[in-house]
């Protein structure tokens, strides 16, 4: 009974063994092949609008993209800095 036990015990660890390392064969595989994704890049640039006001502390500012066609239809929005610059 236990001779059985055991023979069990080990076709177990042997099974699972060679499935990590099967899973590890396949994961380097995965990380040798070249990256198919593009990098995206942010050119972020602030243009000071001038707004005609009695109050100082505070600045209007235009937030375009360089490279990026302006929209015509534009609307204006607020601008928390974060993402992009601060």
């Amino acid at each position: 009974m236990v001779a059985l036990s055991f023979i069990w015990m080990t076709a177990i660890y042997l099974v699972l063994s060679l499935s990590f390392v099967y899973l590890g064969h396949m994961g380097q595989k995965a990380i040798g092949r070249a990256n198919e994704c593009k990098m995206t890049y942010s050119r972020p640039q602030q243009i000071l609008v001038p707004v005609h006001t009695n109050i100082k502390e505070y600045r209007l500012y235009r937030h375009v993209q360089q490279g990026v066609k302006e929209e015509t239809n534009a609307f204006p929005v607020l601008f928390l800095p974060g993402n992009n610059g601060s």
